[in-house]
């Protein structure tokens, strides 16, 4: 094809077990800062224990536990032991985060003999499931509590400018019942309000953890047969994503629908309230510009002092766009170019467009999109023109 000696068309055909080689980018690890306090919430074994390794393995040198047992266990005081072997300096503090007293009295304990708080892992979890039919009220609070109410007091006695604030959550909190989904729903309340004021937050929805936490450690994956293969997910590659998401990588969210799995449809799917869960994935077709979980635009376009701090943040905001449709690092695209040089089309503009209208209350033209400027011209344009820039900043020609 390259040599240019054939004529007509040429068509590829492969079959669904050929293996498409891809070559990854080179992820380049994070690194902390070892004056600073990661704040792990929850039990020290399972999820809350996977994660260690990791920390300790970029840097973290400093670790403080919240737990409402404590470090009374075997299990823990072996762990503790092995971490402090490793020059990390550990403290335990026993308390339960959804009582805001006692929250408050620990942190308080662990930044003042360790110093401050750069990063919180929200990992509680206190399963008392059943149906909901005979589920006492009991039961609903305890389960809820320390993912809902906890989440939130760690959000309000944590400072503004750590470096990270994960919750995990589980992916049964975008389509499960009962408590446990419920309070999983719950947990990515203060994420979610962490973010929209500019501040790191990020919620990971883990599938099936196939061979760390509860249901690995207690044998009941067999009862999760059939979803494991498609949800489930290992401890490497949890790991791997939780130290991207410090790393502040932006993520599109992926869906996989019960049909693709090729597992049997859940019997909930049927009810008319899940009726949207049962199209989710129907169709393989969607924008072209995904959603992102960052800080939308328009909050960031509003907050600014000066107008070249609103082109910067539009600037930011749409080069990311643009590399997630490209599918390249955001800092391969060069923002002296012209937007068609990208091979950008007027379908893709109009895209664009509808995304800049939404995200920055911004009207701009495809023509705009299309017109032979850098992209640092058109973002100027697209600050210029947002109706959140406070009227004093916007420029008089």
């Amino acid at each position: 094809m390259q040599m240019g000696k054939r004529l007509g068309k040429i068509a590829l055909a492969w079959g669904v077990n050929h293996v498409v080689p891809v070559i990854q980018p080179r992820m380049c690890a994070s690194k902390l800062d070892s004056d600073g306090i990661c704040l792990l919430v929850g039990r020290l074994s399972g999820l809350g224990r996977s994660p260690l390794s990791m920390l300790v393995r970029i840097d973290a040198r400093k670790l403080c536990f919240l737990s409402r047992s404590g470090a009374r266990s075997t299990k823990a005081k072996d762990l503790i032991q092995k971490l402090e072997q490793q020059q990390v300096r550990v403290q335990v503090q026993t308390c339960d985060v959804s009582d805001e007293s006692a929250l408050t009295s620990a942190v308080d304990c662990c930044t003042r003999e360790l110093g401050k708080i750069h990063g919180v892992f929200q990992c509680t979890m206190l399963l008392r499931d059943g149906l909901f039919a005979n589920m006492t009220h009991r039961q609903w609070v305890e389960s809820t509590q320390p993912k809902a109410q906890g989440s939130w007091n760690l959000h309000k006695h944590l400072s503004d400018d750590m470096d990270f604030f994960i919750p995990l959550s589980s992916f049964t909190a975008t389509f499960g019942r009962r408590n446990y989904a419920a309070a999983g729903r719950m947990k990515m309340r203060s994420p979610y309000h962490r973010r929209v004021r500019g501040w790191h937050a990020t919620t990971v929805d883990p599938g099936l953890m196939r061979d760390v936490g509860v249901l690995a450690e207690t044998w009941m994956m067999d009862a999760f047969c059939e979803w494991e293969k498609p949800y489930g997910i290992r401890e490497v590659e949890f790991l791997a994503l939780i130290e991207r998401v410090i790393d502040r990588a932006q993520w599109a969210p992926c869906h996989l629908s019960v049909k693709k799995a090729g597992t049997n449809t859940p019997y909930y799917m049927e009810d008319a309230r899940f009726s949207i869960m049962a199209r989710t994935g129907v169709r393989d077709g969607g924008s072209v510009i995904a959603a992102s979980d960052a800080v939308p635009a328009h909050t960031l376009v509003s907050q600014v002092k000066h107008f070249q701090e609103a082109a910067a943040s539009a600037l930011e905001v749409l080069v990311k766009q643009v590399a997630k449709m490209l599918q390249t690092p955001p800092s391969e695209i060069d923002t002296s170019r012209f937007f068609h040089s990208f091979g950008i089309d007027s379908l893709v503009a109009i895209e664009i467009v509808n995304w800049v209208m939404k995200e920055a209350t911004s009207t701009i033209t495809v023509f705009d999109v299309l017109a032979g400027v850098p992209i640092t011209t058109l973002c100027n344009r697209i600050a210029a023109k947002s109706t959140v820039l406070p009227k004093e900043l916007v420029p008089s020609h």
